[in-house]
């Protein structure tokens, strides 16, 4: 088999196993795939915030005329979604903070991806830059840790997981095995934790709204 067809193999087994897209491909019926709302600059949420920092310093103070207005303020706001892509807790142990995105039981991917990753971006250093792009859309829209906007960058972050995953193979059969075990127990813990508790914790979620 060519390196080129076991990355595509490793890639889409990747993508089709990670919690994000089964968790998504699953509550199909229950997400609304429209884009969320955008993060607007003249948003009232950024104008309250400024009228009350003014207020607070003084309207003749150098530091609120500098500090406290909507351009420093939006890309406040646009420079923290964009590094909540980056956030452990998002990528590893709870994701999306919508139920029906997330069964809040894993992660939008799988812990076990980072060795890796880290192997895949070690060996491929362009392609980091290419993730950094890939992460910027997500920033301009108002939910906070949004599964929908970030679907390019988990992308562009699995096709470097599928990367290292082909170049450890390549280099240390058993570190690979090693590493391939511990992805196959996530899976089977995710599979269970999602086919046996999450049903339940959604329908609970669902009955109360």
């Amino acid at each position: 088999m060519s390196k080129a067809k076991l990355r595509i193999i490793l890639f889409f087994g990747l993508i089709i196993t990670s919690p994000w897209f089964i968790t998504l491909s699953v509550n199909s019926q229950m997400i609304n795939y429209t884009l969320p709302p955008r993060l607007i600059i003249s948003n009232q949420h950024f104008v309250d915030n400024i009228n009350t920092l003014r207020g607070e310093l003084g309207p003749t103070n150098m530091i609120s005329k500098l500090l406290v207005n909507k351009p420093v303020f939006f890309a406040k706001e646009v420079f923290q979604r964009y590094f909540e892509s980056f956030d452990p807790s998002f990528l590893f142990f709870k994701g999306d903070p919508e139920t029906t995105k997330s069964s809040h039981l894993a992660g939008a991917i799988y812990l076990s991806f980072l060795p890796f990753f880290l192997y895949g971006a070690y060996k491929n250093k362009p392609l980091i830059l290419l993730l950094i792009v890939l992460a910027v859309p997500a920033a301009f829209f108002a939910p906070h840790f949004e599964t929908l906007t970030r679907i390019p960058f988990l992308i562009g972050l699995t096709y470097l997981t599928a990367l290292g995953t082909q170049k450890a193979y390549e280099k240390d059969k058993r570190i690979f095995s090693i590493l391939v075990a511990f992805l196959f127990f996530e899976i089977l813990r995710f599979f269970h934790n999602y086919t046996v508790h999450y049903p339940w914790f959604l329908a609970e979620l669902l009955n109360k709204t």
